[in-house]
């Protein structure tokens, strides 16, 4: 570049130095960690199945994932309410106490459900009893670390519970990999989840050096639950979509088949959440931003570059897992977990098309429609809870294909709201889906096409040839589109 170029600043070169400083200030802003850290967590969780998997058969792992998934209910109904009523409180010196009494009361609970389940269980399954016994208390000890967190999140220090929550799943991975080791079979998960809690709740603790006090209003009590119990109803869909399937399948079925649905769901999901995670998050950035400063017509455009470039990344990976399905069982588990190959198929094929409702919050909340939003989602859950109790329970995929269902309705109904509401035709909307289109077909047509020649080499080597084609034809696509202004790159 000549002197006349844009780096240049005369007396001292000041750009050369500040952009390193531009990109390290970006790199470590609150944004770019947490979404970062987020990606990184799916990742470990996908990582500990496959630690789990050498040791753990695929029934054992389905024992685990039962007992793991009435955990994650309970917590998630400690982190949902209150929480939130704290965060936004104008009082919250006054309220913060009740709010973490109450927010106990939620856990206590869950943990005395769980302990209930786990003596029921103690006839009939010892080991599933014993699971569900162990994790019982982790409802109850979460409170605290969610009331700490909220102090840190309240004080925007979001930075610091990003990086100690990626640190806590990095100890657990390696306390469950040690445990697993040392032949302690499928506890060694658990002991996983007490060792996340212990470093989350130690950082948390250091760094907001508070401690709830036997305090409890009634009248601080009435505040907080009116922004409380209205988040309870979205919660309970999200945890019922999320884990519905696992718990009717241990109802109906054996853990032999929740294991392979959660096997094959964690590969489908840890896919998807790599991109579903980033694009939300810099969804709601934009839409936000656009919705502050009134440019409401502009919320379409944030949507179809949103989608045009997430669908780009997501739909050749999907369909390449879904192809690749058995190999990669094999490759990542062992032939004991085959079960979970056609599970991994029809959740990739729900995966990519509930891709189209990933928006479906920031775009409708963004334009006070947050009503609109809950209704889509009801009626995706209710049509997944109905295709669960006629043919979901019988199965792991018969189970995929009522989250597939869950799936079709939503983003039916999505695009059917979303579109008018941010004046999208439909044209453009599919002329920004086409280039994501058009490369998985290419990607599932080169797959049908190599299949011979992958079986010839092997299951390993053919699987990993496969993938380092897929990767240099993903990777040269994506640049060509943005290069050529096909599809553009989401901006916070």
């Amino acid at each position: 570049m000549g002197l006349g170029g844009k780096g240049f600043r005369p007396g001292g070169g000041q750009s050369g130095s500040a952009a390193p400083l531009r990109i390290l200030s970006v790199l470590m802003s609150p944004f770019v960690i947490g979404v970062g850290s987020r990606m990184a967590v799916q990742i470990i969780a996908f990582a500990q199945i496959m630690i789990a998997a050498r040791f753990i058969d695929i029934a054992g792992f389905g024992t685990y994932t039962l007992g793991w998934a009435c955990c994650v209910i309970f917590v998630s109904l400690v982190y949902t309410g209150f929480y939130q009523a704290l965060l936004r409180s104008p009082e919250f010196e006054t309220e913060r106490h009740t709010g973490f009494w109450s927010m106990a009361a939620i856990g206590g609970g869950g943990t005395a459900i769980m302990a209930a389940v786990g003596v029921a269980l103690l006839g009939s399954d010892v080991t599933l009893a014993a699971v569900f016994l162990s994790l019982a208390p982790l409802a109850l000890l979460r409170a605290l670390v969610a009331w700490n967190e909220l102090h840190l999140i309240r004080d925007r220090r979001v930075r610091i519970v990003s990086i100690y929550g990626l640190m806590s799943e990095v100890a657990a991975l390696v306390v469950t990999w040690v445990c697993l080791t040392e032949g302690q079979g499928l506890f060694a998960l658990v002991y996983g989840r007490y060792t996340a809690l212990a470093v989350e709740f130690g950082f948390a603790l250091v760094a907001s050096r508070s401690l709830p006090a036997f305090r409890f209003a009634g009248d601080a009590f009435g505040r907080l639950r009116l922004t409380a119990f209205p988040l309870w109803g979205t919660s309970a869909m999200g945890m019922s979509a999320n884990y519905g399937a696992d718990l009717i399948l241990g109802a109906f079925m054996n853990t032999t088949e929740v294991g392979a649905f959660r096997g094959g769901a964690r590969i489908s999901q840890t896919a998807a959440d790599l991109v579903f995670q980033p694009m939300t998050t810099i969804a709601w950035s934009r839409m936000s931003q656009y919705e502050k400063t009134g440019r409401h017509g502009e919320l379409g455009s944030v949507w179809l570059d949103n989608m045009g470039f997430g669908a780009l990344l997501l739909w050749p990976i999907l369909v390449a897992f879904g192809v690749l399905a058995q190999d990669l069982v094999v490759f990542l588990f062992d032939e004991t977990w085959l079960p979970a190959a056609p599970v991994i198929v029809i959740l990739c094929l729900s995966r990519g098309v509930g891709f189209l409702a990933v928006l479906l919050e920031p775009s409708m909340v963004c334009q006070d429609k947050g009503k609109t939003q809950m209704w889509v989602r009801a009626a995706s859950l209710v049509a997944f809870l109905g295709a669960l109790a006629t043919f979901g329970h019988t199965g792991a995929p018969q189970a995929a294909w009522a989250h597939t269902l869950m799936s079709v309705v939503a983003a039916v109904l999505s695009i059917a709201v979303i579109f008018p509401s941010l004046q999208i035709s439909a044209r453009a909307g599919v002329r920004a889906l086409l280039p994501a289109t058009l490369l998985s077909l290419i990607c599932f047509g080169g797959l049908a096409l190599t299949t011979s020649s992958r079986a010839a080499l092997g299951p390993t080597a053919g699987l990993l040839l496969a993938i380092a084609g897929l990767v240099v034809v993903w990777v040269v696509t994506v640049a060509w589109c943005l290069k050529r202004g096909i599809v553009r790159l989401p901006r916070p």
